[in-house]
């Protein structure tokens, strides 16, 4: 039996189905492809029918890439045959089975094309295959195999052309890719024939189906250059209008959104586009953007358009333009910034323009920014739908046909077909409008609105809320404008209110049309102010045929102005005013206004415009100073006759007046009166020099120059004044009646004659004075003038007569001239001055008026009496030389006799006086009984006085009357201790004007000088004197034995210094001859006799120089006596006890030694020198005291107590051994020892001869100067030593015993013969 077969597994049998189909599927397509070419007829005619066009082909062929069938065909052609639209060398067809049979369509894998020309045309349909039906039977077919194509895996294209008809073809190659989820292609273009064409890219990456608009997703690139328009028309006849030209660089980025749409990214560049024959595009390029571009909406962003169009540089960027579509269609475009220069070049450069814009956009030269510039219209309906909305920033424009000039304004700009509006908003701007006002107007900032209404019958304008602020002025108000074509229909209205503006710019509103004359005095008149309120008004026609036809009118309320009323008229300030320019005449009143510092109220002014001449009439009322109301009248052009009222006049006090004034503009007034009240003002009279104070009255200046006063009060020369004024300057002068009182002081004031510096005392008088119109006046006056002092010496201090005085001046030029003449008593006088200064003077007392010089003063007379000390105090208060010129350096010539002549109480007798030099300097030479000499005061007011004898006290008065006249102490206070009074009479408190401060500076010489009795020659000392102190410097003289001069430092001087109390300090040499004769001069005993000595004195003490004493000296003095001898006399007084410290001769007889050789005349020497000090009371040698003998010498160091005269020191001698045994008892006492001894007689008889010739002793000195006490100490001393303090008691005298106690020798010593 046989074995049953194995089953298969069932998944064996779906792959075993599988193969069989494919096997079936390879089969049968290998098969029907194979019998393609046979069927080549069928398929065509199917196409034919589908496609509506007869198709031929050369080869159909098909076969399979392994399991894909491929169909070719060769030599295809679809269209008429003479004409075919489509034509191909070789088409090779890959099909997609599976996506084939999905889609119902021929799918192809993969399209090869190569040799493809297909041919293109156009109809009133649009584009299409040449020879295609408009409808086609298979009408889907088109789109099948657009779609066929888009899905191909891939597509190359070799050899592709593409024509429009027969004239123009473009050639394609490149490759089409379709993947899983995006469909990508690149191509490569070119245009076939002529010169060089248009060459480009394509490349593209979509997504979605490309025929349906909503399904298509992803982006296309696209390069293109030299793309002309002639290349464009035929495709797009539209391109026609593009402008001629090519571009240089095209590229296009485009992107596919589902919910954007369309949107792209394009730049062009083009060297040249020509628009038309008169517009043209150079350098230009392009960046724009389009976003949801649909076909019903979109927008288009222009990124940067930048070149020259019609010649004109633009530069745009950021616009853009959007479009909606639909029921209500809307376009909208927004640019940014645009610059309205450009676009008034633009626009007048635009083909096709209008002549009147032309001619308008020339004129008027726009300028400035448009900016966030936005545009909306209805394309169906845009001139009833435009509206234009702008910021306008710094309008520029030139005035034209009404229009105003305007710079630097900004605002809000909202426009249509029909008008404007302009909000403005601006900050600095300028408006004029240059038929209506000759100047423009420049604001900080303005608001308002401006609105334009255009139409065919012309333009208006209107502002409406202006409100403009300014620095000069701030305005609020309208205005209105309307431009016809014909000009008869042109006006223009203004209305504005003014606040807070500058006087000065009162111009600016005035208009071009006003009467000229009227203009100008209103342009020159106002000088400035604050208009604190104004309102102007102006309308008419824009150019009137007459005045009237144009009506004006202003009103200001002015601060603090300024107005000049006519030329060469002081200027109103300060004016508090109302004013109305109406047109017939210009209006004012004012509650406050300033003329030259004269305060005005209740002022009105008329100033008439209509009628010629005009005439300015003027009133005010007001009140002021003395100096305002001068000043007035010296400015005010009010005719001749006041010329004199120069700036040397000067007026000060409070004043009222009335102005009345009326003039023709440019012409001296014809009516001008000033009626002043004064309420006591001060007047000084030109350079006349007179003051009148407190003057009180009504004057009345009445042009031309008549000036008169009925009865005026005052005050002259500090004395009550009663004047009239009467005259006119115009015809001759004024008069001034006048009676009053005055005072000397007040005189000295006014005649500044600076010797005359010290008049006092009252006097009445009566005078008159004129005034011409020069300025030239003359003052007479009369006085009883018995109370009036003239400040000088006699015997010019006063006179008990009748004083007349003439006064006058003339020349008033430079230098004015003045002239005074005066006759008093027996006085007379007459001065000339210079610019107020004394030029020259004569004088003569108790004598004819001498000639007056042309420069100086001339004196002659005689006086009975003459005290110079007076003179001498009063000269020195006289003004110095003060450089050339000055009344100090007026030379002086002067000769008096004089009957009687005093210095302090000292008579001088009779004599003669001259005097020269300068006033301030003069020089007297004088000649008298008891003095004979000059005396100089110089520039520096030092006084040299040069004396040849002087005799004091003068013949005929006693010593005894004398001494007071020098001295307030007596002479004979001596050098002895003088009191000190309770009150110091030397204190400067005390000296008052005697203080060394007011002391000049005197040089002082005599030849021959007789002082109470004695003779003195060589007299001469130079004194100078500070705040304390008087300093006799160079003291020289000579007499009663002694001279004085410089010590061995060349100095010689006395020094008186008085704070805090007197004190003298002398410092020089008083020397001389033989010292016995000086000391008897002074009353002295002759207690030393010499040829010649010399003390070099440095002494200070308190008190003046007779109030020198020993006790009370501080200083030194060093001393050399030559040649005398020491004369044995008791001496007494102060000065000789010290001297008899000096005396050896009774030291030698206390010594008991043999000066028998030396003394019987007295103590013999050759010299003495040395030195001591003074301080404290005490007198004590600075070194020893040497005295110098034939055979022996002293040498003395001493201290003295010069109040108890107590005395300590030591004194060594040394003498000759072979006259004095009692020298070698002395060596014996001292030599005990046999061994010194013998050493002693060994050095004698050695030195015999010098021991036997010299020997010295020191002994000490002790007691009293008239006493001393002398103890041996030791031998063989040759230099002193310091002594010890003096005992502060006096001790005893010692006698004969207690002297030989003391001295081993003395009971040896011999007493003299």
């Amino acid at each position: 039996m046989a074995e049953p077969r194995a089953r298969r597994p069932r998944w064996v049998w779906p792959w075993l189905l599988l193969f069989g189909a494919l096997a079936l599927y390879g089969g049968l397509g290998r098969l029907a492809l194979a019998s393609l070419e046979g069927q080549r007829t069928a398929v065509l005619e199917a196409l034919e029918a589908r496609l509506g066009l007869p198709i031929s082909a050369s080869a159909l062929r098909g076969r399979f890439s392994g399991f894909t069938p491929v169909l070719e065909l060769e030599g295809l052609r679809l269209g008429a045959p003479g004409a075919p639209a489509i034509t191909a060398e070789a088409l090779a067809l890959e099909l997609d089975v599976l996506e084939s049979l999905y889609r119902r369509l021929p799918i192809a894998r993969r399209l090869a094309l190569r040799g493809v020309a297909i041919v293109l045309e156009k109809d009133e349909a649009g584009l299409r295959l040449r020879g295609f039906p408009v409808a086609p039977a298979d009408a889907a077919l088109p789109a099948q195999i657009l779609r066929a194509i888009y899905h191909a895996d891939a597509v190359t294209l070799e050899d592709v052309s593409l024509a429009l008809g027969d004239a123009q073809r473009w050639r394609l190659a490149g490759e089409l890719r379709d993947g899983w989820l995006w469909h990508r292609g690149a191509l490569a273009l070119s245009q076939e024939g002529g010169a060089p064409g248009a060459q480009g890219t394509l490349s593209y990456e979509l997504r979605g189906d490309p025929l349906l608009e909503g399904d298509r997703e992803g982006r296309i690139l696209g390069r293109l250059s030299s793309l002309d328009r002639a290349l464009l028309i035929p495709w797009v006849p539209e391109a026609a209008e593009l402008p001629r030209g090519a571009l240089e660089a095209l590229a296009l980025e485009g992107a596919f959104d589902r919910e954007a749409g369309f949107q792209f990214r394009l730049r062009a560049e083009a060297p040249n586009l020509q628009f038309s024959d008169q517009l043209a595009a150079e350098a230009l390029t392009l960046e724009l953007l389009g976003k949801r571009l649909t076909r019903e909406s979109g927008a288009l962003w222009l990124r940067t358009l930048q070149g020259r169009l019609a010649g004109v540089p633009v530069s745009f960027s950021d616009a853009a333009l959007a479009w909606r579509g639909g029921v209500d269609p809307e376009l909208r475009v927004y640019l940014p910034l645009l610059s309205l220069r450009t676009a008034s070049e633009l626009a007048a450069a635009w083909p096709g323009r209008p002549e009147t814009v032309d001619g308008w956009l020339r004129r008027l030269a726009l300028d400035g920014q448009l900016t966030d510039l936005r545009v909306r219209l209805n394309p169906e309906a845009p001139r009833a739908s435009l509206a234009v909305a702008a910021k306008l920033t710094d309008l520029r424009a030139t005035a034209y046909r009404g229009i105003p000039t305007v710079r630097g304004l900004d605002g809000r700009l909202q426009a249509t077909a029909q008008g404007a509006t302009f909000e403005l908003d601006s900050g600095p701007f300028y408006l004029h409008f240059p038929r209506v006002f000759a100047a423009g107007w420049q604001y900080d900032a303005g608001a308002g609105s401006l609105a334009l209404q255009w139409s065919d019958a012309g333009l208006e304008m209107e502002g409406r809320d202006l409100a403009l602020r300014g620095e000069a002025a701030q305005a609020e108000g309208s205005f209105s404008l309307r431009l016809t074509p014909e000009e008869a229909g042109r006006r223009f209205a203004l209305d504005l209110d003014l606040t807070q503006a500058d006087a000065l710019f009162l111009g600016a509103y005035l208009p071009e049309k006003l009467e000229p004359g009227l203009r100008s005095w209103l342009l020159e008149a106002v000088r400035g102010g604050r208009v604190e309120r104004g309102h102007f008004v102006l309308y008419g026609p824009m150019k009137p045929e007459r005045k009237e036809a144009r009506s004006a009118s202003l009103a200001l309320a002015v601060r603090e102005g300024r107005l000049r009323p006519a030329p060469r008229w002081p200027e109103l300030a300060q004016i508090e005013s109302t004013i109305w320019l109406e047109p017939e005449a210009v209006y004012g009143q004012f509650s406050g206004a300033s003329l030259q510092g004269l305060s005005l109220r209740e002022g009105r002014f008329t100033l008439p415009t209509a009628q010629e001449p005009r005439r300015l009439v003027l009133t005010a009322k007001g009140e002021g100073s003395g100096d305002a109301l001068l000043t007035f009248l010296r400015t005010a052009p009010l005719g001749p006759g006041l010329e004199f009222l120069n700036e040397d006049w000067e007026a000060a006090g409070p004043l009222t007046l009335d102005l009345d004034l009326g003039m023709v503009l440019g012409q001296a007034p014809d009516h001008l009166t000033v009626a002043t009240t004064l309420e006591g003002v001060g007047l000084a009279v030109g350079r006349s020099r007179l003051t009148l104070e407190d003057l009180r009255g009504t004057v009345t200046y009445a042009y031309p120059g008549a000036l008169s006063a009925q009865e005026l009060t005052g005050t002259l020369f500090d004395g009550p004044l009663r004047a009239a004024i009467t005259g006119s300057l115009e015809d001759g002068g004024l008069a001034f009646a006048s009676e009053g009182a005055l005072r000397g002081e007040a005189l000295t004031r006014w005649l500044r004659i600076p010797y005359l510096d010290g008049l006092a005392g009252a006097m009445s008088y009566t005078a008159d004075l004129r005034i011409e119109r020069s300025g030239a006046l003359e003052l007479s006056a009369r006085s009883e003038a018995v109370d009036l002092r003239t400040g000088l010496p006699a015997p010019l201090d006063a006179r008990d007569s009748i004083l007349d005085l003439r006064y006058q001046q003339t020349d008033l030029g430079e230098t004015p001239a003045a002239q005074l003449q005066l006759a008093w008593g027996g006085l007379a006088a007459r001065a000339s001055f210079e610019a107020g200064v004394l030029r020259s003077a004569a004088l003569g007392l108790d004598a004819p008026l001498p000639p007056e010089p042309a420069y100086g003063v001339t004196v002659q007379g005689r006086v009975s009496r003459f005290e110079l000390d007076p003179w001498l105090a009063r000269v020195a208060t006289f003004p110095g030389t003060e450089g050339e010129g000055g009344p100090g350096s007026l030379p002086l010539a002067a000769s008096l006799r004089l009957e009687e002549a005093l210095w302090g109480d000292a008579p001088f007798g009779a004599g003669q006086l001259v005097m020269a030099g300068q006033v301030s300097a003069p020089y007297f030479v004088f000649s008298f009984p008891s003095a004979t000499g000059s005396l100089a005061v110089l520039e520096d007011r030092s006084l040299d006085l040069r004396l040849s004898s002087l005799q004091f006290p003068p013949a005929g008065v006693a010593v005894a009357e004398a001494a007071p006249l020098l001295l307030e102490a007596a002479v004979d206070h001596g050098m002895g201790n003088t009191p000190v009074p309770e009150e110091d009479p030397f204190s400067l408190e005390a000296l008052g004007e005697l203080a060394p401060a007011s002391w000049p500076a005197l040089r002082f010489r005599v030849d021959q000088l007789e002082l109470f009795g004695e003779a003195y020659e060589g007299v001469a000392f130079d004194l100078s004197a500070d705040e304390t102190a008087l300093t006799l410097e160079d003291l020289v003289a000579q007499g009663r034995g002694l001279t004085l001069g410089p010590d061995e430092a060349g100095e010689h001087r006395l020094t008186l210094t008085y704070a805090p109390s007197l004190r003298s300090h002398y410092q020089g040499r008083v020397g001389g001859d033989n010292v016995a004769e000086a000391l008897e001069a002074f009353g002295f005993l002759p207690t030393v006799e010499s040829e010649n000595f010399a003390f070099d004195v440095d002494l200070d003490w308190a008190g003046g120089p007779e109030d020198l004493t020993l006790p009370g000296a501080q200083g030194s003095v060093i001393f050399d006596i030559d040649r005398g001898r020491f004369i044995q006399i008791d001496a007494a007084g102060a000065p000789m006890r010290v001297l008899g410290l000096l005396n050896f001769s009774a030291l030698a007889r206390r010594l008991r030694f043999d000066f028998s050789d030396v003394y019987k005349r007295g103590l013999v020497f050759d010299e003495i020198e040395g030195r001591f000090a003074l301080a404290e009371g005490q007198l004590k040698t600075e070194g020893p005291v040497v005295v110098r003998g034939p055979s022996s010498r002293f040498q003395l160091v001493a201290e003295v107590d010069l109040e108890s005269y107590a005395l300590a020191g030591d004194l060594v001698v040394t003498l000759p051994v072979g006259n004095n045994l009692p020298w070698a008892a002395a060596y014996a006492a001292l030599l005990a020892n046999p061994i010194a001894g013998a050493g002693v007689l060994v050095a004698e008889r050695l030195f015999r001869d010098q021991i036997d010739r010299f020997s010295s002793a020191r002994y000490l000195l002790g007691g009293q100067v008239d006493a001393p006490e002398l103890t041996f100490d030791s031998i063989f001393e040759v230099e002193s030593a310091q002594p010890a303090a003096p005992a502060p008691e006096p001790a005893a005298e010692a006698d004969s015993a207690s002297d030989a106690a003391s001295n081993p020798a003395a009971e040896s010593a011999p007493e003299p013969n």
